[in-house]
């Protein structure tokens, strides 16, 4: 039994080792001030080749794309698929009322995941019948701020916010079909982490005050898991050289879910160092290990897609997450329900003369719309548009057992509006990569 591929496991190696490491040298403090609030800013859970078509992920799938979304599609892989995907974002924050901007880019590893099927047992298309496993990372939510203000009192005041932190999810999914209908589960642990510091410093230049901190630092974590199913409806069947249509159904979501948490509180007075850190000088209250319970609330989503198979397809999702049920130790958060309306399409282009091994490339575009989590000043529209390409870098033929795909994506889009006190704008630029071999097959001799 041939189980590994050695030039496929350098491959997956040099190409985590690579992503892993950027981060180390190329990044810049995010500043999001509306991640302060609940657990922070939402990462976007779609894979690269969703998010080029605008979020479309309820009803798509394919051999190769592990779409993680919705865990019923892991039914279709037809081979050993390791997928890595990163970007670099640039956001801009407007502050209305003073016209005064913040910008900063950073660079994130979206997802690291391995999906393998375990059953494919390709037959007529009503009778088909196959399962597929997938083990994953992902980052859920980030929480990264610095917001510094000066009040007159008796003296000055400056009061800096700070806060860090951030959830990730490690998962394993399965999906299993038969016949036309296709069911899946992910199900992991959910964990992170917020320390929010807040610190008031007097500014006067003959009487020494001394500097306060408020602290909480909130550890906390949990199991985690979504349901996912997917029905395929065959419209007409391939004939004549013409391709095969179909029409495909999918849902996911998940349930109210509770996640442990730890908090340590703690209001002290500090003095700064010689290398801008800080070290406390006495302390007025602290109290560690306060048990908790943070309520993750309901969230689900479904769409269609119209496809027409190797040609093109074309589909809608709408999703909505219920966060004005979210809770952290009872108490709710400046949020309220979100919603989003996702349309994407994608066409595969002319396959050259000259390179007939050569799985041709694929063109994706899409744009999503609708209301965000965050319900501090009014609540905030949010929009984005996408562009993106699946570039096939190894060749696809009978004499070879590897497929490598380069997805791209390019997003631009909003967050908030003129009644806000913060407008974001955006730019995401990202690539994930999707590297296949034949794995666990046996090799036959004559």
């Amino acid at each position: 039994m041939r189980l590994v591929s050695i030039t496929m496991l350098k491959k997956i190696g040099a190409t985590t080792a690579l992503l892993l490491t950027l981060p180390l040298w190329l990044f810049s403090q995010e500043n999001s001030p509306y991640s302060r609030f609940g657990l922070g800013d939402l990462s976007n859970t779609k894979n690269a080749v969703n998010r080029a078509m605008g979020g479309v992920a309820a009803a798509y799938s394919d051999f190769q794309s592990v779409n993680f979304l919705n865990p019923a599609s892991y039914s279709s892989l037809r081979i050993t698929t390791f997928d890595i995907g990163t970007e670099i974002n640039n956001r801009t924050l407007k502050d209305i009322p003073g016209a005064q901007k913040y910008t900063s880019s950073n660079l994130l590893v979206n997802y690291i995941q391995i999906g393998i099927p375990l059953l494919n047992n390709v037959k007529a298309f009503n009778k088909q019948r196959a399962w597929g496993l997938n083990f994953g990372l992902q980052p859920m939510t980030r929480v990264s701020y610095k917001i510094e203000t000066t009040t007159r009192q008796i003296d000055s005041v400056g009061l800096l916010n700070e806060g860090s932190g951030g959830s990730y999810y490690a998962f394993a999914g399965t999906g299993y079909k038969i016949k036309n209908l296709s069911v899946g589960i992910n199900f992991g642990y959910m964990f992170g982490s917020k320390d929010i510091n807040n610190r008031t410093i007097f500014l006067n230049d003959t009487v020494s005050y001394a500097k306060s901190n408020a602290r909480n630092k909130l550890n906390y974590g949990g199991v985690y898991y979504t349901l996912g199913a997917q029905y395929f409806i065959l419209l007409k069947e391939a004939k004549d050289k013409k391709p095969a249509e179909h029409l495909k159904l999918g849902a996911y979501g998940s349930l109210k879910q509770n996640i442990n948490a730890v908090t340590d509180s703690s209001y002290e007075t500090f003095l700064y160092n010689a290398y801008g850190g800080t070290y406390r000088v006495d302390s007025v209250y602290e109290k560690t290990h306060i048990k908790s319970t943070i309520s993750y609330p309901v969230s689900y989503g479904f769409g269609f897609l119209y496809e027409k198979e190797g040609i093109f397809s074309i589909g809608v999702d709408y999703t909505q997450s219920k966060w004005s049920n979210y809770t952290f130790a009872g108490a709710k958060d400046q949020l309220t329900d979100s919603w989003m309306l996702h349309v994407g399409a994608q066409a595969t282009g002319p396959v050259k003369k000259s390179k007939k091994d050569k799985a041709p490339v694929i063109y994706r575009g899409g744009f999503s719309y609708g209301q965000d989590i965050m319900n501090v000043t009014g609540k905030m529209p949010v929009w984005t548009v996408a562009l993106g390409a699946a570039i096939p870098v190894s060749s696809h033929n009978r004499f070879s057992t590897q497929f490598t795909v380069i997805n791209s994506f390019l997003e631009f889009g909003s967050r908030g509006q003129k009644s806000n006190i913060v407008k974001e704008n955006f730019i995401r630029v990202g690539v994930g990569f999707s590297l296949s071999d034949l794995w666990f097959r046996k090799l036959k001799y004559q």
